[in-house]
């Protein structure tokens, strides 16, 4: 039996290559909630931003076994034996099989065969069998790091980006700009409004930001925007120092998360521990915290952590208001399991996090915003004037 290892979530280099495969369509599983579509676009693992590079993959549709071969009932081959790694390790640490209603053993007897043929090796493995596998979990925070670096990603869904940085900037106030590879600070409505953008909660890429003063960047203002539509996820510790400018409530959870524990020793049951509370910790909070209102702006493109941070706002900083589309509905901690080869690793989600508000999991589901707004690109940021609208209302 794997231990479980509670894991800071993962920050990790990949190689620039990074690849994905597609997953034949089938019957969306029942879930709560509104679905936000999951982005084709690579994220890795919610841990670091985007890659525009991403190459989307083709695959043949793979067909899954009733049953399978008595020779895929043990493992003989190195792919063979990487493949059962997989499913056992995810067998024992994965969180969401009865939330997605995924029948893991059949499935794993299923999708067997494309190792097990005669002739199949490490592509097979890769781009069939793991397709075939881990396809159906639709889930960003599990993938396959192959011996080369390079990331597979499998079964994720497309999702419309609702920002344009250009627009945005444009609306910024002349000469009030400041940016670094990670974020941008200016102010709106001639020095009314400030405005702060984050793209990422990687700690390797924010180490030594002092939130506090990103914030003063704006100046004394009245109001904040605060720009999460892009940010692709990392370390929701690293999130809470920015939500923290904004509230002094350290300890009202903005979620809550389980993890899989074995109570009954029965192997086809997935039982989870109790649920225990996400706040943002008295170390995250600012001694003097601003005290105007807060917009937020939220997309697709804001995933894992990010989501987090909507929570986080959701229920700690009582004057905000988010706008835009629901967040990617992506959020498993990813902790890694080195496979037989030495060379080949899998990450795999460990936690399920739950809304404190709605009582619904972010996968899946994502955290909608307040006030949702089109966004069509065509020459405006809809959904940063819908926040400026509120701002100034009384």
């Amino acid at each position: 039996m794997l231990a479980f290892m509670l894991p800071s979530l993962v920050s990790f280099r990949l190689s620039e290559q990074r690849r994905q495969v597609a997953l034949p369509r089938r019957a969306d599983p029942p879930r709560a909630g509104r679905f936000a579509g999951l982005a084709l676009a690579v994220v890795a693992l919610g841990c670091e931003g985007g890659n525009p590079g991403a190459t989307l993959v083709d695959s043949d549709e793979p067909e899954i076994e009733e049953e399978h071969e008595d020779s895929c009932a043990e493992a003989g081959s190195e792919s063979e034996k990487m493949y059962w790694q997989v499913w056992e390790t995810l067998d024992e640490t994965y969180p969401y099989f009865d939330y997605k209603e995924i029948d893991w053993p059949a499935l794993g007897a299923g999708c067997a065969v494309y190792v097990c043929a005669e002739g199949s090796g490490y592509r097979e493995f890769l781009d069939e069998a793991m397709n075939c596998l881990l396809g159906p979990l639709r889930d960003h925070h599990v993938a396959v790091v192959d011996r080369h670096g390079t990331l597979y990603q499998y079964g994720l869904p497309d999702a419309d980006a609702n920002s344009d940085a250009e627009l945005t900037d444009g609306l910024l106030d002349d000469g009030s700009v400041m940016e670094t590879d990670y974020t941008v600070t200016g102010t709106l409505l001639g020095g009314e409004v400030g405005y702060v953008r984050v793209d990422t909660w990687s700690a390797t890429a924010l180490e030594g930001v002092d939130f506090g003063a990103l914030v003063a960047q704006v100046g004394d203002v009245a109001a904040v925007v605060i720009d999460a539509r892009s940010n692709g996820g990392g370390d929701p510790a690293i999130a809470a120092r920015l939500a923290g400018q904004f509230t002094a409530d350290a300890t009202t959870p903005y979620a809550y998360y389980q993890f899989r524990v074995e109570d009954d020793e029965d192997p086809l049951t997935h039982e989870l521990s109790d649920p225990l509370p996400f706040t943002l910790g008295a170390a995250a909070v600012a001694d003097e915290p601003f005290r105007g209102k807060v917009a937020v702006l939220l997309g697709a493109d804001c995933v894992s952590a990010c989501e987090s941070f909507a929570a986080m706002f959701d229920t700690d900083v009582p004057d905000s208001r988010s706008f835009g589309a629901t967040t990617r509905g992506a959020s498993g901690w990813p902790h890694s399991y080195v496979l037989e080869d030495e060379k080949t690793t899998l990450y795999g989600s460990t936690l399920i996090t739950t809304l404190a508000d709605s009582g619904l999991p972010i996968e899946w589901n994502g955290v909608p915003p307040d006030e949702f707004v089109d966004f069509t690109g065509d020459g405006r940021d809809e959904v940063l004037e819908a926040a400026l609208d509120w701002l100034r209302s009384d």
